[in-house]
């Protein structure tokens, strides 16, 4: 499981490099994942998804939007949009 975890931000961030290469974009991430944490391989912290997202975007020196908002907002002007779901939780 942790095989195809690390393939797909392997496959995510060359993605986004690629894109990047072209021009810039403009990248938005939907936090909507209930604040769910769990064990993160490559910062050895538990994290929510958003926050491994951001962190990853952040190491790559990428600039994107963060929306914590619980409706999904306005992606009309977005290249990219990132939406984190997490688990589902009933607390």
């Amino acid at each position: 499981m942790n095989l195809k975890r690390t393939a797909t931000w392997i496959i995510s961030v060359l993605v986004i490099l690629m894109a990047t290469e072209v021009g810039a974009i403009d990248i938005i991430i939907w936090d909507n994942d209930n604040n769910v944490e769990s064990r993160d391989p490559v910062f050895g912290e538990d994290l929510t998804a958003a926050e491994t997202l951001t962190r990853t975007l952040d190491e790559l020196d990428l600039e994107y939007t963060l929306c914590r908002d619980r409706s999904l907002p306005n992606v009309d002007e977005y290249d990219l949009v990132i939406i984190c779901l997490g688990f589902f939780s009933n607390c």
